[in-house]
């Protein structure tokens, strides 16, 4: 699966979890403002957990999977 199927597979199954997907190709300037925020280098695709505006977790590729959110999204 790809990183973006991983990522809905995730919200899918907890639709209450917040989520926000940046089209890194058109809003480039933001997602690379995000990064920096959160203290992360940039990468696409890319996952940041955030909890209180810090990053807690980030992977990129193929550590994006639905059971490695899962796990990060829980301990955040």
């Amino acid at each position: 699966m790809t990183a973006l199927d991983e990522v809905e597979a995730f919200v899918a199954a907890h639709p209450d979890a917040p989520a926000y997907l940046v089209d890194v190709r058109a809003e480039r300037p933001q997602s690379q403002l995000i990064a920096a925020r959160a203290g992360v280098r940039h990468e696409s695709p890319q996952i940041i957990i955030l909890r209180r505006g810090s990053a807690v977790w980030s992977a990129s590729h193929g550590a994006i999977t639905a059971g490695a959110i899962q796990r990060n999204f829980a301990m955040a």
